[in-house]
């Protein structure tokens, strides 16, 4: 894998731990894409946003990121938000075009219980329980959507 996150809770904190990152990436010989990379500040902003550099590169401010499967937002209250959203879409789409899809092509009632169960698990819950083991349950609506 070749994804990293830093977190610091300082902005000179930051610019450290990558001035460190950039001296191993030089002495490794390795680049950086700049292009795919990120701040994110979670909390309240200051009025004047600290500039990050990575190899020379500046590093944007990022509002929205995905770090392991996971949407993060920097802006919204629940930083798992659009998480959850896009998660419960992407259920729901799999369990009408999946499971009722096929229920009406066999007919209703001809599926075995047993199958049905494993099309759910397969199709619908992996989408429900994605990230689940890293986002902590603190909004009650945005767990609404997942039920």
């Amino acid at each position: 894998a070749d994804d990293l996150v830093i977190i610091s809770e300082s902005r000179a904190g930051l610019q450290a731990h990558l001035d460190v990152l950039a001296g191993w990436f030089h002495a490794n010989f390795l680049q950086s894409n700049a292009d795919k990379s990120g701040v994110m500040v979670f909390g309240p902003l200051s009025k004047s946003m600290p500039r990050f550099t990575f190899q020379a590169d500046e590093i944007p401010f990022k509002r929205e990121e995905k770090y392991g499967g996971v949407i993060l937002n920097s802006t919204l209250h629940n930083i798992f938000a659009n998480h959850y959203k896009k998660k419960a879409n992407v259920a729901q789409s799999s369990a009408h075009g999946g499971l009722f899809g096929l229920e009406y092509h066999v007919g209703r009632g001809n599926i075995p219980i047993r199958t049905s169960v494993q099309l759910y698990t397969a199709l619908v819950d992996c989408h429900l329980i994605h990230g689940a083991d890293v986002c902590p349950d603190v909004d009650l609506a945005a767990l609404k959507q997942l039920e």
